[in-house]
Order: structure tokens, then sequence, then C-alpha cells
């Protein structure tokens, strides 16, 4: 029960001399009695949540001969007045690429919940499952950039009819862009011996490795670098075109999404000297 409720007093028959203080009221108060004869309602408001009896004494009426009444059977009821709260959680990382579930948590048992209170910006809502205090849904972002889910104020109500406060509303990135490569150097071209290279992604990312640098008519050693910018040498094994590449899947972003393809580095290695010949006029 959430807040005041009224209450019947039935005697078995007609008495007089029944009034408001004979209605003893534990975690709660009694007024506007009404009624006569045998029949009688009150308000009782509780005090807090939690049992609220009513007792009505033994000698609290008399009937027309003069008897009183017996004690009444107490009366029982649970009082809740206290809004079940709620939250929105995800196990997924952020930023996410991709539909990803939420956890839509409430401090107690509710009922009427239902997909159209998840109320999403930069996305929309799927899948709902649950009951009671706990359900889960299935976000999809529309797009790159933040997605916030929030439940509003009476989305749901307890046993007791009390209607739920509002979520604080929850954010996470969606980024379901794949990071791009590109190679270059400032060598010159064609270039004589080992060179440098630059490899840049569009982001930051996490897993690029050394053998992930496929590279024709030479090797390559000495990556060094993080987050979006390496560099690493790159040494010819015998004049003509050396072309380096960067698969794509070689790293991944912070949402996990793996790295296009680069566009093939290439240039010239020449590494012979010219030789020269003397010759004499007229020869």
């Amino acid at each position: 029960m959430s807040g005041a409720f009224t209450i019947s007093v039935r005697f078995s028959e007609a008495v007089t001399g029944f009034e408001l203080s004979d209605l003893d009221v534990a975690n709660g108060s009694a007024s506007e009695l009404a009624g006569s004869g045998e029949s009688y309602t009150a308000t009782i408001t509780p005090a807090a949540d939690g049992a609220v009896t009513v007792d009505v004494a033994a000698g609290a009426a008399v009937d027309a001969a003069g008897n009183a009444n017996t004690a009444a059977e107490p009366f029982s009821i649970e009082a809740d007045g206290t809004a079940p709260g709620v939250s929105v959680t995800t196990d997924a990382s952020d930023p996410v690429s991709g539909p990803f579930q939420v956890s839509v948590t409430f401090t107690e048992a509710v009922t009427g919940f239902e997909l159209v209170d998840l109320a999403v910006a930069n996305g929309a809502a799927s899948e709902l499952a649950g009951s009671g205090a706990a359900y889960t849904a299935t976000i999809t972002p529309e797009a790159n950039g933040a997605v916030t889910v929030a439940v509003a104020a009476g989305a749901a109500q307890d046993a007791a009819g009390n209607g739920n406060t509002a979520a604080e509303p929850f954010s996470i990135e969606a980024d379901g862009a794949a990071p791009g490569v590109s190679i270059a150097t400032a060598a010159g071209d064609p270039v004589s011996g080992a060179f440098e290279i630059s490899v840049s992604f569009t982001e930051a990312v996490t897993g690029f490795e050394l053998s992930d640098l496929a590279v024709t008519n030479g090797a390559a050693s000495e990556l060094v670098g993080s987050g979006a910018a390496y560099t690493a040498t790159i040494t010819p094994a015998a004049d003509g075109p050396v072309t380096v590449d960067v698969a794509a899947g070689a790293a991944a972003d912070a949402a996990g999404n793996a790295n296009t393809a680069a566009e093939t580095f290439a240039l010239t290695a020449d590494a012979t000297p010219p030789t020269l010949a003397l010759e004499t006029p007229g020869d």
C-alpha cells in the first residue's frame, strides 16, 4: 500500500460511543472517522514504510443493551511509499562498435516496463527481456558518436503502485568506422640502401607488429611507435622496385574495428654505383 488508505470498521450490531481515539494505529495515524450504528470508515496515513497495524480494543463501544464490544482481530497491511530507483549499465567496452546489450536494473520488482520506455538518442532499442527488477535490451547505434539511453520517471510501478524515479542517463561512444592506414617516406626515389618509412593510422590502434609489414624485394626491421604513428626501417634486397603493404585487419582501434588495407607503397632501390670510362678524343 502506498500512501493513505481507507479502512472499514464493522460491528456485529449497532453500537454507540465509537470514536476516532478508539482506533489504535501503529506506524501511522487515523483521521476522518465517519459512520454510525454498526458501520464506520476512517482514513489511515502510514508514518513510514513497513507494517501498519490497526486495533480496536474491547470496550470501545456498547450496544443498545449496554454490552461492550469484544477486541477486534488486529488488522495489518504493508506500507510502501518509496519509489523504485533504476539504473542502466553495460558490459560493453567504450567506445563500442555495432549493437550492444544494456542491463536495466530496478531497486525492487516492478511491472509495466516496456521497450518504448527506453529513450535512445542516436540509436534504437530492441529485444527487451526480463521481469521483476532485472531487464536487458539490445541497443543499435545509428551513427558514430554518443549514444544515450534514458528511462523516465513513472515508466514502471512496484507492487504498491509507486512509479520509478528517472534513471541517470547512460552514455557510450559508438565507433563503427574502420581505421585507415598510409605508408610514406622522406627518402628520395630512387633510394640507395636502407630507408625509413612512416606508417600512419587515422586513429590510435593496437596490435600492429613488424610482421604486419609485407615487403617485396626487401625486409622490415626496427618497428617503433604506438597509437596512430609508427616507423620502420626497410632494407632493399636488390636493385629494383621495393613495395610495402599493410593488409586489412593488421590492427584494431579501441572499439575493435580492424583497419582497412593500406595503398601499396613503392619506390625503386638503386645501390649500384655508376661506372666511369675515360677516353681520348678521336679514339
